[in-house]
């Protein structure tokens, strides 16, 4: 079968031939249908050794697909089931797993699948029975951000907590993919008011029909635009950019109490101190999410709660996905169709 795997740092992926992976005991064998791309992938691809696992391996972390195999020991799933893979290789028995905090997993380290394990943008993989999880009637050809975009957002969301009460002024950075599920989660589940914030009108345009309150476009001075909207400060500000620019932004913009929730990986680097912030203020990085939140959001969709436009792109055309990933030309989410 094909897959698109890198096979070394710094350089662009390639396809390669290779054989269609055998399920083990505790897994099952996918044929994918949808494959993600965010980001995410073009970090992995551009970085120097040191922080994400070594090659080779498949690329593609956002991965739905239909159950084609099952191995031996599974019983939970069934073969044809359409499903979602978990981004989060979580273990299942570890003590933040059995709290429920599978994005704290014990024992999870970068790994997980198109990230030192073969993942999504490829005709079939495996993965563990675990990770695998029922989409019902929802499409696979269009699920597969739901398996990370959606569920960090969502997951991100949930993080705000108590901070969201009803008349919360909260700011979203970043509406292309991440902040445009954020922006759904937060008009749908909270009685917060939203400010949506990019530098591209379009986005801030589908901000809009998900229920934005404001936007604004992206500017030297974000602080004062957030200020603004929030009559003298923001109470939480979710930052899916996590530039220096933003994340100094957002510091600069919430008040007592409030709080900058990072999704963004974009290498912010500020001084925070005790005296530096507002009182019993808090910046927060999120990463991830767990099985709860991802069958909220499974269930969300289901019942047509959730809409991201997506460009879909055929197999062969992943480096024109990646392209225009890397020059923000793509409408919504980006997802390569490794199955025609």
């Amino acid at each position: 079968m094909k897959a698109y795997r890198m096979s070394g740092w710094t350089r662009r992926g390639e396809f390669q031939d290779i054989d269609v992976p055998a399920p083990g005991p505790d897994q099952v064998l996918i044929e994918v249908r949808a494959a993600g791309l965010c980001r995410t992938d073009i970090n992995i691809l551009e970085s120097d050794p040191g922080y994400w696992p070594d090659p080779p391996f498949t690329l593609g972390h956002e991965i739905s697909g239909v159950v084609a195999e099952l191995g031996s020991n599974v019983g939970t799933l069934g073969v044809g089931d359409p499903v979602l893979v978990s981004a989060i290789n979580f273990c299942g028995s570890c003590s933040m797993c059995c709290r429920g905090r599978d994005h704290e997993c014990r024992l999870m380290t970068h790994i997980g699948y198109g990230v030192g394990l073969d993942g999504g943008l490829a005709q079939h993989m495996v993965a563990n029975a675990i990770h695998v999880f029922r989409l019902g009637d929802v499409d696979p050809r269009h699920a597969a951000p739901l398996g990370d975009a959606a569920a960090t957002s969502y997951h991100a969301v949930m993080q705000a907590g108590s901070s969201l009460s009803p008349g919360a002024r909260v700011a979203v950075i970043g509406v292309g993919g991440l902040g445009g599920y954020a922006v759904q989660f937060l008009k749908q589940l909270s009685g917060a008011c939203v400010l949506a914030v990019d530098n591209m009108t379009d986005r801030l345009q589908l901000a809009q029909q998900f229920g934005a309150d404001a936007v604004a476009l992206s500017s030297e001075d974000l602080t004062s635009t957030m200020q603004d909207f929030g009559h003298g400060s923001i109470d939480v500000v979710f930052d899916f950019v996590g530039s220096t620019q933003t994340v100094s932004a957002g510091l600069g913009a919430i008040g007592s109490g409030g709080a900058v929730i990072m999704a963004g990986i974009g290498g912010a680097e500020v001084v925070l101190g005790w005296e530096r912030m507002p009182r019993n203020s808090r910046i927060e990085n999120t990463r991830g999410y767990t099985r709860a939140d991802l069958n909220a959001v499974i269930a969300m969709a289901s019942a047509g709660r959730l809409s991201v436009p997506q460009t879909h792109y055929g197999f062969e055309s992943v480096e024109n996905a990646l392209d225009d990933l890397r020059e923000a030309r793509v409408e919504g989410r980006a997802v390569v169709l490794p199955n025609g």
